[in-house]
């Protein structure tokens, strides 16, 4: 029965970015406007421990590696439980939300046929973000650095940048030029995946999504409009650190009074080898 439900669903829409790029709001609000099932982070390691060898693992099309597409689908059909069986045949599609298998974001597309919606936010707002929440930058970096494939086929120029260690800023922006710089290149060969900033979504919510659903082709609806509406605040005490709950239109420049100019300048040349802030914040550097 479970495995009928999973062949019926025709549409799997893969949402993904570096983490603290915006996807959490954005599968949510998703989700609420397409009334979808939302699958939250299916490698997240401190949730599966075991699926910690995938972290930022590079996949691309021809991989053989087929244990990360074992573990999606038992993800979607575990929604196949009774209590949420009519939900999925009734909407006939899943978003999957993942930020910690933004490498492999071509090896799902392959293998299960998978929408792609790529989120990006400016470098210093994911820093100043993650300088709140203490992640660490260092082993993520040597994660990517470990690769051989992926330096073969997208870093083996930028590895001496990669390898410089002058402060958590810089190796932040490099390794957030690095990540969209390989998301980009593979992203050439599949102009049906979709892009979309952070920063636009928050400066007119209704109108990105609107035009993120457009894409998707559905329309925004009641549901999702109340959403956004619902969550348009700050957070309320008890929702924690990550809570879908924010003032949209001052989210983007939250990092210009967060980082000091020099923190700035040090994330800025982290990145600027990679070409992607001039794609994505040409006047912003």
């Amino acid at each position: 029965m479970l495995q009928l439900i999973y062949r019926y669903i025709p549409e799997r829409i893969f949402l993904t970015g570096l983490p603290r790029s915006g996807t959490t709001w954005a599968g949510a609000a998703l989700s609420a406007a397409t009334r979808s099932p939302l699958i939250e982070e299916p490698f997240n390691w401190e949730w599966h421990p075991d699926r910690r060898d995938y972290h930022m693992k590079y996949l691309p099309a021809g991989s053989e590696e087929l244990d990360t597409i074992r573990i999606l689908r038992r993800e979607i059909i575990a929604w196949g439980r009774p209590r949420r069986t009519l939900r999925v045949l009734l909407h006939r599609r899943v978003i999957i939300r993942d930020v910690l298998s933004c490498l492999a974001v071509e090896h799902f597309w392959h293998h299960l046929q998978t929408r792609v919606i790529i989120m990006v936010r400016h470098p210093c707002g994911v820093a100043s973000s993650w300088i709140r929440l203490g992640f660490n930058v260092s082993s993520r970096m040597g994660i990517l650095l470990g690769q051989e494939r992926l330096l073969e086929e997208h870093l083996r120029p930028f590895q001496a940048h990669l390898k410089r260690r002058q402060d958590f800023y810089f190796q932040l922006g490099a390794y957030w030029g690095a990540t969209y710089y390989v998301l980009q290149r593979l992203s050439l060969l599949h102009p049906e995946w979709r892009w979309i900033t952070h920063e636009a979504l928050c400066l007119q919510p209704e109108v990105g999504f609107e035009r993120l659903l457009n894409h998707l082709g559905y329309q925004m609806g009641s549901q999702g409009q109340r959403f956004l509406q619902a969550y348009n605040r700050e957070p309320r005490a008890g929702e924690g650190q990550f809570s879908v709950a924010r003032v949209s239109a001052q989210e983007p420049g939250k990092w210009k009074i967060q980082l000091t100019q020099n923190q700035v300048s040090s994330v800025l040349a982290g990145a600027e080898p990679f070409g992607v802030l001039e794609r994505f914040y040409p006047g912003e550097k």
